[in-house]
């Protein structure tokens, strides 16, 4: 593995107990992470707790290819990425920084591996959350399929983490009708609390692994993607003035204690509230999606194949393309991040209120704006972006 960090014991390490660290004595720590997975073929799998000058402190994962504790490693084992092994040396291929979670594991002993995963999502954050803080490196929290009755609360400050389906699942109870949620109605809470210290952006992403995701059919909706009962609450608590953040979505969301936002970013402390980059795709929202705060808010960068059965009340937007919107649009600057923007193949109803020429739309979502009887607020005007000329 070219680009991949590789380095060589300089002693002889006595395996750990699975879960117990050891301090291992490498040519070089170099380029090795706090809560990397790596493979030292003569001990099995290991997790990064810290990295000193020369030292690695490996966590023994208990992966069943893992050599039994009390071991005698030999000086002069490779150390590297998990899975950057020749097949005859690798027992598990396993990508770095991620943690599986299944609720039907019975095992026992859970670390968060493929082979012992968590049985929630909240025992994957939290174990995520030991390792220090390093916006630059994305985590993954891979999820069995199955409904997990649990709320996802954490503060993401300097953190990527992205929360992934391995199939359909659930944040919540799904016995209702046509598979509707039940109470107690889950939510994610995800807050922030200082600014980014290398200018990367605090980041969280829920959705699926893979494919196929449909937001806008009802019942592929269900079978297909993600489905959170309550809903997603985006929280700066970095005062006075916010911090930017980034939040990927791919879920259906029911808002089931109908508080009317399925998407809220008003419960941080912070008085004036950072923006929030928004990027939704394959996504149906049962209520409003709500984020204005002066001078941040939500900033929709690119929302594709997406159904908005509430208002969505932003302070501005990109690129919007192959959605419905039910209830209209709010509005208060026109968005310049992402090229060509405007309105896409979309139907829309409802009011838009905006500013003077604010609302970007071809000819099909014109089409649909006036079928529907849509309607304009405030100053908004029209900006019809089919060029019909050669």
């Amino acid at each position: 593995m070219s680009n991949a960090s590789f380095t060589t014991t300089t002693t002889i390490t006595v395996q750990p107990a699975v879960g117990s660290s050891v301090a291992v004595s490498v040519v070089s720590e170099a380029g090795f992470s706090p809560g990397e997975v790596v493979l030292m073929p003569g001990g099995g799998f290991y997790a990064v707790r810290s990295t000193a000058a020369g030292i690695l402190n490996l966590e023994n994962l208990g992966y069943p290819d893992n050599v039994a504790p009390l071991t005698l490693i030999p000086l002069g084992e490779d150390v590297g990425p998990a899975g950057s092994f020749s097949p005859e040396r690798a027992v598990v291929p396993q990508l770095t920084h991620l943690r599986y979670v299944d609720k039907n594991y019975v095992g026992g002993s859970s670390n968060g591996s493929i082979a012992r995963p968590y049985t929630t999502i909240m025992a994957a954050i939290a174990d995520i959350l030991t390792y220090p803080a390093q916006a630059k490196i994305w985590w993954g929290v891979l999820v069995a399929p199955d409904q997990y009755d649990e709320d996802i609360v954490f503060d993401g400050t300097d953190r990527q983490i992205a929360i992934l389906g391995l199939g359909p699942w659930g944040l919540g109870t799904f016995t209702g009708v046509a598979g509707a949620p039940v109470a107690p109605f889950r939510n994610v809470i995800w807050s922030v609390s200082a600014d980014s210290t290398d200018s990367t952006q605090h980041s969280f992403m829920i959705g699926q692994y893979q494919g196929p995701n449909m937001g806008l059919s009802t019942h592929i909706a269900i079978q297909s993607v993600t489905r959170i009962s309550g809903n997603i609450q985006i929280r700066d608590n970095f005062g006075p003035g916010g911090t930017t953040k980034t939040v990927i979505v791919s879920a259906q969301v029911f808002d089931g204690a109908t508080t009317g936002r399925s998407i809220d970013t008003t419960g941080g402390t912070s008085v004036a509230q950072g923006g929030t980059n928004l990027w939704i795709f394959a996504s149906r929202f049962a209520s409003a999606v709500y984020g204005v705060p002066s001078p941040g808010g939500i900033q929709l960068q690119w929302v594709e194949n997406s159904r908005f059965d509430g208002l969505v009340n932003v302070r501005t937007y990109n690129r919007i393309q192959n959605c419905r919107l039910a209830a209209g649009m709010t509005i208060t600057a026109i968005g310049a991040d992402i090229q060509p923007r405007g309105f896409i193949a979309t139907n829309f109803a409802g009011t838009f209120t905006g500013i003077a020429a604010s609302l970007l739309l071809d000819g099909n979502t014109n089409y649909w704006f006036k079928t529907n009887g849509a309607l304009l607020g405030g100053a908004a005007t029209k900006v019809i972006q089919d060029d019909l000329v050669p």
